[in-house]
């Protein structure tokens, strides 16, 4: 079962969202460093991780630390399972949401200038 974790904020707006295999998915120790040593995801170290790589990519050219749309800075982490059984089946729906989540971005930034 496919799982995501996601952060938010208050209004439930994605900062940012991984999905991953439980016992499958590798993921880096230091996000910082994709190439170092890496760990399998599973429920109870996902969150945590997530937590904490997240932080590391708020610098600043990197990941703002507030949400773009309602501006809190309030961050939660969620990690739940989700309707797919594997990436490789999430894969299609995962991208058309990533795209349409850059296109919300464009406008966005267009409609600020």
């Amino acid at each position: 079962m496919v799982r995501l974790l996601q952060c938010l904020c208050p209004n439930r707006h994605c900062i940012l969202g991984l999905a991953y295999e439980p016992g499958r998915t590798e993921a880096p120790e230091d996000i910082t460093k994709p190439d170092g040593p890496k760990f399998i995801l599973n429920p109870t170290n996902a969150t945590d991780w997530f937590r904490r790589e997240v932080k590391k990519l708020i610098v600043p050219g990197g990941l703002n630390p507030w949400c773009e749309l309602c501006k809190s800075r309030n961050f939660r982490y969620e990690d739940a399972p989700s309707i797919f059984e594997t990436l490789e089946e999430a894969w299609p729906v995962l991208k058309a949401s990533e795209e349409a989540q850059r296109r919300t971005a464009e406008y966005f930034k267009a409609s600020r200038n």
